[in-house]
């Protein structure tokens, strides 16, 4: 059985390696226009996760750096095969990533390198033609995410593992409602972007949510749990089996695009009318409140107040005539006020500026005084220590030429000799309170002796330009008492001039001020009333409005439930299509080599049935196996073959589950043939699978082998302890579990060797 037949797995691999050449990205990163249909909506190349010491790496492409269509992950068990399946279910969009202490001791991040099918349109007389004349092109791409930290969002980036080109990368959230979001990414490749399901499919009125990718993911990854455990189809969480039901649906035309439209437009005209008629209740009962009209009551009002308005402007305005007429004699009074205020507000200016000019000499006053009490402190400390130089002989007192010293530890005055220890301290002594003789030292040396700083000079500087400063002070404080003096001078003219046009005006203008402001009042009034007017019609136009909009999305409604009902009528019925996948799943299982096999088929809720019974009531576990493997073979091959969205990728773990009994690790490559396991110690079907394991195994891959070769956009990645020999060149690593045998795993530096860092923390710990 395990000899190579013409469809075995590598070349399924060759063959769809040649198929797909021509559909590869450029080494950097841009995409090269497909020459083939058969590009798949998502392949994945490879996984790299990066650590803080090193980055370790899964390559699921052959030689020519194509990706494989069948990668298989041997090895022994708790090396990290599993691991690398849920990492790739991780940076697709999972919430948890496996959290093994080898995983987060060594890794900070994990990426996912995956190839994509986007479309090149093309120009076309109608969107028919132009979805006909469409062609496809292959991009690469990396999904990054974070591993040891909480984080919402994922980043994209165009490339490869091999070379990350130098370009902005994309931040993707994890809402699947948000459109820029992984979950709609991924769909969007697959062609179910923005696709929403109803929560009640069996109502009508039911509202409906937004499809993630998660959603789909029972159908592209057949984890180790699912095989046995008797919750294949998700049937013990109901909601997520109803969104399998709604997504296989979908795929295969029972719920078509455009059913998917309908649904979202019935969804946003619901909430519209929700938010509607909200709004118009809440309008309703302020208006009531309030007590208004009709618009044709509120525009009669409206119609009056104008008339009254513009009758009172016009008095105002004769009003206004008549008394400038009246006052025309006490032209000049007015004159005379302007010119004293006037002056008055140009004073102002002027003292302004003056009185700021003051204010900012003060402080350089203080400055200077304090100068003049630092240069008199500085006087007194020359005089106080200055006594203390010698510069006399004090035996015949005759002035000196150089100041005494210390020289060869002897003094140059009384040619006492000095010890070491009182030579250093003299020295000390001289260099720190007798500046003098250091100054003698230097001119014993040749050096020139800085100028002399004079205090008496800077003294003198400094009280002259005081001096000028208080002057300059003064000069300007006189101003300012002037202006002061001229402002109330000015201030008291302008209070006489106002006094005179008051009093020469009073008795002629008090008649006409008092009309005038009886005539503003009116028109104040009548202006207010108008306003008030417009607001209550613009709020009666408002609910109107709102009601015609309402009106309008519950006829949208209405239509859009009846196209609702005309799709579901019309649309392929659900029962044929559940009786086409149960004749495929029927076959598969054939194909596989189940025993007794007899009345396979699936209910209408996608549950396997075999030998009439549920699945999980057969009573063998081997079987089980084989009812998961066949039921998700069934659903990703018959969702390729005719073209509905499902990714094109499919992750397998362990399909040799339960199938052998008392197998042994082998090397795959080394060692040909299975072992049958020990049947003595089960019935039943375990027993006879037990029996045919090798035989089923060998179906297995075969069935893969045959329909690969067929389909070339199609992968599939398998964790597989002990594939067969037949199946050596589709394995893209083996872990031994053996540190003398690299790789030992996922995190092969993690084999249970010290390394150097770990040999000193041993080595301090045993101190």
């Amino acid at each position: 059985m395990d000899e190579p037949v013409k469809s075995n797995v590598s070349d399924v691999i060759v063959t769809g390696t040649k198929s797909l050449s021509t559909s590869r990205a450029s080494p950097d990163g841009e995409p090269t226009p497909a020459l083939t249909a058969a590009v798949p909506p998502i392949r994945i190349r490879g996984m790299r996760l990066i650590g803080p010491r090193r980055n370790y790496t899964v390559d699921f492409t052959d030689d020519a750096h194509v990706a494989r269509q069948l990668a298989v992950i041997a090895g022994e068990i708790s090396t990290g095969k599993t691991s690398i399946l849920e990492l790739i279910d991780y940076c697709l969009g999972a919430k948890d990533y496996p959290d093994h202490d080898e995983i987060i001791a060594n890794v900070r991040a994990a990426q996912l390198s995956i190839e994509v099918r986007e479309a090149v349109g093309g120009p076309g007389a109608d969107d028919e033609q132009q979805v006909a004349q469409t062609t496809y092109q292959a991009v690469r791409y990396i999904i990054e995410r974070p591993i040891g930290s909480v984080s919402k969002v994922a980043w994209l980036f165009h490339g490869d593992l091999d070379a990350i080109p130098d370009l902005p990368r994309r931040r993707l959230t994890l809402d699947p409602a948000d459109p820029d979001s992984l979950s709609q990414f991924l769909l969007g490749v697959c062609g179910l972007g923005g696709l929403r399901v109803k929560s009640a499919p069996t109502q009508e009125e039911s509202s409906t949510s937004i499809l993630s990718f998660r959603d789909v993911m029972p159908l592209w990854f057949l984890t180790n749990r699912r095989m046995d455990n008797a919750d294949l189809v998700l049937e013990k969480q109901p909601h997520r089996l109803l969104k399998i039901r709604q997504v296989v649906d979908y795929m295969f035309g029972v719920g078509d695009e455009e059913s998917s439209e309908v649904a979202e437009q019935i969804e946003s005209l619901r909430s519209d009318i929700r938010t509607g008629e909200a709004g118009i209740r809440a309008l309703h009962s302020f208006l009531d409140d309030a007590g208004l009209g009709d618009l044709e009551s509120i525009d009669v009002e409206s119609d009056s107040e104008r008339v009254s308005l513009a009758e009172a402007r016009a008095e105002l305005t004769n009003a206004s005539a008549r008394l400038t007429a009246s006052t025309s004699f006490a032209t000049q009074l007015r004159d005379e006020f302007g010119r004293a205020t006037e002056a008055t507000r140009r004073t102002e200016a002027e003292l302004r500026d003056r009185q700021t000019l003051l204010r900012r000499l003060d402080p350089l006053r203080s400055q200077y005084a304090d100068d003049l009490r630092k240069l008199e402190m500085l006087e007194e400390s020359q005089q106080l220590f200055g006594s203390l130089a010698v510069v006399t002989c004090p035996a015949c007192f005759s002035t000196l030429d150089d100041p005494p010293n210390v020289v060869n530890g002897h003094c140059s005055l009384c040619h006492s000799d000095l010890t070491a220890a009182a030579a250093l301290d003299a020295d000390d002594d001289a260099s720190g309170d007798v500046p003098a003789v250091l100054d003698a030292d230097s001119d014993a040396a040749g050096k020139e002796a800085p100028s002399e700083f004079s205090v008496a000079r800077e003294q003198r500087s400094t009280r002259r330009r005081l001096e000028q400063l208080k002057g300059f002070i003064g000069e300007v404080a006189t101003e300012v008492r002037q202006l002061e003096e001229e402002l109330n001078g000015e201030q008291r003219r302008v209070v006489r001039a106002q006094r005179a046009l008051d009093d020469a005006t009073s008795q002629t203008i008090a008649p006409f001020i008092s009309e005038r402001d009886a005539i503003s009042g009116r028109v104040a009034a009548s202006s207010a009333r108008l306003d008030e007017l417009a607001r209550k019609r613009r709020m009666l136009q408002q609910l109107a409005q709102r009601e015609n909009t309402l009106n309008q999305a519950r006829a949208a409604l209405q239509r859009a439930l009846a196209r609702q009902r005309e799709l579901e009528r019309t649309r392929l019925p659900r029962d044929a299509m559940v009786d086409r996948l149960s004749r495929r799943f029927s076959a598969t299982l054939a194909a596989l080599g189940y025993p007794k096999l007899d009345n396979a088929y699936l209910r209408k809720d996608l549950v396997p049935v075999v030998r009439g019974k549920l699945y999980h009531r057969v009573g063998s576990s081997g079987a089980m196996t084989l009812v998961a493997l066949a039921w998700q073979l069934t659903v990703f091959e018959t969702a390729l073959e005719e073209g509905h969205g499902h990714p094109g990728f499919l992750l397998i773990d362990s399909p040799q589950k339960n199938l052998r009994r008392g197998s042994r690790p082998r090397d795959i490559v080394r060692n040909a043939g299975g072992d049958a396991g020990d049947a003595g110690d089960a019935g039943g079907d375990d027993d006879a699978i037990a029996a045919q394991s090798t035989t089923i195994v060998d179906r297995i891959y075969g069935h893969l082998s045959t329909w690969l070769g067929e389909h070339p956009e199609a992968q599939i990645i398998m964790v597989d302890n002990e594939p067969p020999t037949r199946a050596a060149g589709c394995v893209v690593v083996e872990y031994s579990a053996n540190p003398g045998s690299p790789p030992y795993g996922l995190i092969d530096d993690e084999d249970g060797r010290a390394g150097p860092g770990d040999e000193q923390a041993i080595e301090d710990e045993s101190t």
